[in-house]
Parts: structure tokens; sequence; C-alpha cells
């Protein structure tokens, strides 16, 4: 569970048609564009402005733990099951996968994650 001090927050960023998506999968924050190393900059982003929102305001935890769309989980396991070759379907699962097309990486430092792997 991810709180104001400390957690994780998950992006997830794939080609759809002409354009890519960005997600931060707990926050359900998305995003489009054509480049995605920038959406990726972009989404992340947005997601830490979002949590420090949240800590000035001094609002509940709950608001830092609000799951994307069960599409876009599903788009993930889609991705992890292409790169390892197994079905993968854990919301909880942090994997870090470069691909055609399609990449996943995590933010995972106490307090939360400055810094990003690029895809």
């Amino acid at each position: 569970m991810n709180t104001k001090e400390k957690g994780l927050f998950r992006f997830v960023v794939f080609q759809e048609k002409d354009d890519f998506v960005g997600v931060c999968l707990d926050l359900n924050i998305v995003e489009y564009g054509t480049d995605p190393i920038s959406l990726a900059e972009s989404v992340k982003e947005a997601a830490f402005s979002y949590l420090e929102s949240v800590r000035a305001k001094n609002l509940s935890d709950e608001y830092l733990n609000k799951p994307a769309s069960d599409k876009y989980w599903k788009k993930l396991f889609q991705i992890q099951k292409t790169a390892f070759g197994k079905d993968i379907n854990s919301k909880s699962s942090l994997l870090k996968v470069n691909t055609t097309g399609a990449c996943f990486f995590n933010s995972m430092l106490h307090p939360y994650g400055s810094h990003m792997q690029n895809c």
C-alpha cells in the first residue's frame, strides 16, 4: 500500500495504433503521445506531481492507491507474457522489460523514486 512517506509507482508504455499510451498503473494516470521516451517521462512527472499534491494537502493515503482499469493491467500482463513466455498475472509483479513497441518500468526507492530507467 502506498503512503505519503513511501511506496511504489508502476508504469507501462505501449504502442496502440499510431500512438503510444503511458499509464501509471497505481494512480490511473493515462497519457497519449507519439514519442515513447517523452511520454514515459511525462507520465512519470504527472505521477510524482500528484504525489506532491497529496503530500502538500495532507490528503488520505487512499489517493495514492487508485489502480488503473483492468484493461491496462491486462496489457501489462500481455507484454510480460510475450517477453517471458509465461503468464505473470499479479498486480504485484515488479519487472523491467524492453521489447519492441512496449516497455514496463518501475520506480521503487524510499521515499518513492526520483529516477526512472529509460526504456
